[in-house]
């Protein structure tokens, strides 16, 4: 499982050379500082410290923008979306909302990206980690606290994407 804080510091000239490179590296953790990991609950997208929850992405570069899918589990290869509402998903396959952009000389220097929607002029777009809390239940029926991340028009959180393995 990704863990933020002993992974912080590793990947971002990795992942920049990977995907500069047109290959990409299996797995990548995407963090948001303190505030945990983006990872996959029962299906639902959350910001979490959960170490029991898939928290494994693949990011693909294509045409029409970085694709950021499920590593592992059984949502595994879904891709992760953002709707015109703001709400961020997993779906099946991909839509216009499944296509973000990433700032890859940030990722390079400062170990840290903003996450937007590729393309999108108007209306939410960009990721954040939001302040919206709620408790889940987990596969396992475990209670905890998670954050529901969401895009929003305003500039949106500060991710880590680090190469977990290659």
């Amino acid at each position: 499982m990704f863990r933020v804080s002993s992974l912080a510091a590793l990947g971002a000239f990795g992942l920049l050379a990977a995907v500069a490179n047109g290959q990409h590296a299996e797995r990548y953790g995407i963090g948001c500082g303190e505030k945990g990991a983006l990872s996959v609950i029962d299906g639902h997208v959350y910001v979490t410290r959960s170490r029991d929850a898939d928290d494994l992405w693949r990011v693909e570069r294509s045409a029409r923008g970085y694709t950021i899918r499920l590593f592992a589990g059984k949502w595994r290869l879904r891709y992760l979306t953002g709707d015109s509402k703001g709400n961020v998903t997993l779906a099946e396959k991909p839509s216009d909302g499944s296509y973000w952009s990433l700032d890859m000389e940030a990722a390079e220097r400062f170990g840290k990206t903003k996450v937007s929607l590729h393309g999108r002029k108007d209306g939410p777009r960009n990721l954040t980690a939001g302040e919206e809390m709620v408790t889940i239940a987990d596969e396992n029926g475990k209670e905890q606290r998670a954050i529901l991340p969401k895009l929003t028009e305003q500039a949106g959180s500060n991710f880590s994407i680090t190469v977990i393995s290659p």
